[in-house]
């Protein structure tokens, strides 16, 4: 009886576990090269858009202006430096930022590449149109 217990308690357990990350939301990636004219997405997946980046330089993305924000959700963001033979100094990387898709509809999301302390002098942009299906 014990046993069976213990084994009914462990199978409950490992199915569980297998549901909750089974429940994870779906992850769409966008790369700095992207060229379609507008993303699609589905209403709850997460939407990363990855920006080659090189904070050696002075130089950050910024959110130029969000989304609707009743359609996304900022996650945040993080850099990742390149992966080199020598990690060589002054090398860059890429810049991923994460947003949740709350709710249908058509929006813009923009980038601007500055230095903060000189931020009207963009050194670069990136516009893209985003449909939550």
């Amino acid at each position: 009886m014990k046993k069976s217990s213990i084994l009914i308690f462990t199978g409950l357990l490992c199915l569980g576990t297998i549901f909750i990350f089974s429940c994870k939301p779906k992850e769409k990636l966008i790369a700095v090269d992207f060229k379609d004219s507008e993303i699609k997405v589905k209403k709850g997946e997460i939407l990363k858009i990855e920006l080659k980046a090189n904070p050696t330089t002075g130089y950050q993305w910024q959110i130029d202006s969000t989304a609707d924000k009743k359609l996304t959700e900022f996650q945040g963001s993080e850099y990742k430096p390149d992966k080199t033979d020598n990690k060589m100094m002054g090398s860059g990387g890429k810049e991923t930022f994460k947003f949740k898709t709350i709710a249908k509809g058509k929006s813009v999301l923009k980038f601007k590449y500055v230095r903060p302390a000189e931020p009207q002098k963009v050194q670069d942009a990136k516009i893209f149109k985003i449909n939550v299906e």
